[in-house]
């Protein structure tokens, strides 16, 4: 899986993309370093490749985790919101 965020760190606009070869659910979570849920979409039957744009503006300055997982697997990414 290649994942990727842009800008890192961001003041609130950041680039997700991924590609994922195997289709299947897919969960897409962002949280915060306290662990709570900030950003999460799920994508059923899912392949291919994902790129959105996501606001954390309105979220404080800190550390954030971004978790992608599909059929067992995942993968977390961490993002610094200035």
């Amino acid at each position: 899986m290649d994942l990727g965020v842009s800008p890192n760190p961001s003041s609130g606009q950041v680039k997700l993309q991924f590609e994922l070869e195997d289709e299947g659910d897919c969960e897409i979570r962002i949280m915060d370093a306290n662990g709570q849920s900030v950003f999460n979409q799920n994508m059923t039957g899912f392949s291919g490749v994902y790129s959105n744009q996501i606001d954390l503006g309105s979220q404080p300055a800190g550390l954030y985790f971004i978790s992608i997982s599909q059929g067992g697997k995942g993968k977390v990414l961490r993002l610094v919101k200035n």
